[in-house]
């Protein structure tokens, strides 16, 4: 709610087990109208607060009012993460009750935290839904879910070498599951020589490895090294008026 509310008679305003009261900011409570017990702010069957805290309400409308609401999660993720990524959970917790209490996840292939924050590891490309319970002191719970994209990284499925004799450029090849393939000189860092499955090789005059990564989506799989190769070529002189070209592997 935003604005100004207040209870006219003495009513109660019942919500559904594990629903939340939200004051937004600027949004409050009316605690002078005048304030009774009798007005009241049920949750599923709990009495969980009244004006005034009384007739054994766990808070009055001043709690609510300064803690932004009742018991509440709001559950966000790092999602989309890469194949191999660490999955980031957020419980956002807030609302009267929120310091302290206790939290509960549940999620698939078995998972389970006891965290505001967990993280989960060893995801493949798919949805997955994880549910988080607070619950406070006084034992109100509330539950959401957030569901999380785990995106596919493409692998390089093949590579070709290349070779020539003496120096000059080299036509290397590469496959890979899906993406665009840049190529490079270093293992790691750098920046990309070419794209493409074919890369021709600046000119080179000694054996040289290359490196190929494919990207799709901001997920890039490992650099795969791919040799270019240069032979050795020298001239045997064995008579002055003829010269034999040998190729040395």
């Amino acid at each position: 709610m935003g604005g100004h509310a207040e209870w006219i008679s003495n009513v109660s305003l019942s919500l559904p087990a594990g629903a939340s009261f939200q004051i937004n900011p600027g949004g409050e409570l009316a605690t002078d109208r005048p304030c009774s017990a009798s007005k009241r702010l049920i949750i599923g069957a709990t009495v969980y607060s009244t004006c005034n805290g009384g007739a054994g309400a766990q808070y009055d409308f001043t709690d609510l009012n300064e803690s932004g609401g009742s018991l509440s999660v709001s559950p966000t993720s790092d999602s989309p993460i890469c194949e191999g990524e660490i999955l980031n959970l957020y419980a956002n917790p807030s609302g009267t009750g929120a310091t302290g209490a206790s939290f509960l996840w549940t999620g698939p292939n078995g998972f389970t935290a006891t965290t505001s924050d967990a993280t989960v590891s060893g995801l493949a490309q798919g949805d997955y839904t994880y549910t988080v319970t607070i619950t406070d002191s006084a034992g109100n719970t509330n539950t959401k879910s957030v569901t999380a994209i785990v995106l596919a990284t493409p692998q390089i499925t093949s590579t070709t070498p290349g070779s020539r004799n003496g120096s000059g450029t080299v036509l290397l090849n590469a496959m890979a599951s899906s993406g665009v393939l840049n190529w490079f000189s270093n293992a790691s860092g750098g920046s990309s020589l070419g794209t493409g499955f074919t890369f021709m090789t600046p000119s080179i005059s000694a054996t040289t490895t290359f490196y190929v990564e494919a990207s799709e989506n901001g997920c890039v799989s490992a650099r795969v090294p791919v040799m270019a190769t240069i032979n050795g070529v020298t001239d045997v002189i064995i008579n002055p008026r003829i010269t034999y070209r040998v190729k040395i592997n």
